[in-house]
């Protein structure tokens, strides 16, 4: 599944990369009579226009899917699933922005054991994040950025082995990110996301830690972006 998303993720890409491709011979002409391609580059806003513009909100759709890794010889997977998030970022110039994301509202994911043949329960948690981007300005329609940051996991609630089993409640890890912002309307934005979270608790089976899980997962989303 992943794999299907990168590779449609990088088509869009290509796709909105030839549309910013300057035609020939068409710098006199009005914009009425300019071909498709020159009349999307209308859409790439100004450096004056960014710098007034600097909140954007997104939606994005996201693919998750852990790392399903464990200390506890449990051999733990989570469930792989979409989920929908929000976020709002802001820019402090052209090129600097924080995005806050909430991920899912709160989102439940189903736990199995032994190599995904014996389920065992789920988990409902609450995963807001923050991270600090890069966003390269040096593009036509494209616009790439990279961020680093921080995320933290909350377990609201667990069931897991009729009660006998828990897990930690509170987790924090890092963040890395890559994605790109292509213009299609003046405001409005298809937005393309990569972040993998380092996410880690603790497996306990009453009262005695049994080692620890490593979710880690990668989060890959496609959404559309409003920029104000």
């Amino acid at each position: 599944m992943i794999k299907k998303i990168v590779m449609a993720s990088s088509l869009l890409v290509a796709a909105a990369g030839a549309l910013a491709q300057p035609s020939t011979g068409a710098s006199s002409a009005s914009p009425a009579a300019q071909p498709p391609a020159a009349a999307a580059g209308a859409f790439a806003p100004s450096a004056a226009d960014a710098q007034e513009r600097r909140w954007m909100l997104r939606l994005r759709e996201i693919h998750v899917q852990s790392a399903n890794k464990d200390t506890t010889g449990l051999y733990l997977s989570i469930q792989n699933r979409w989920i929908m998030a929000g976020d709002v970022s802001y820019f402090f110039t052209p090129n600097l922005a924080v995005e806050a994301t909430i991920l899912g509202l709160p989102d439940k994911f189903y736990i199995k054991s032994v190599a995904g043949l014996l389920p065992i329960g789920t988990i409902t948690e609450l995963s807001p994040m923050v991270t600090v981007q890069y966003h390269f300005t040096q593009l036509d329609r494209l616009k790439p950025y990279v961020g680093v940051g921080l995320n933290y996991t909350r377990i609201l609630s667990t069931n897991l082995l009729w009660g006998l089993s828990d897990i930690s409640r509170h987790s924090f890890g890092g963040i890395v990110q890559a994605g790109v912002d292509i213009p299609v309307d003046k405001n409005i934005y298809l937005n393309l996301d990569v972040k993998k979270l380092w996410v880690r608790n603790k497996v306990y089976l009453g009262d005695t830690k049994q080692g620890t899980l490593k979710m880690d997962p990668t989060l890959v989303s496609v959404g559309m972006g409003y920029r104000f």
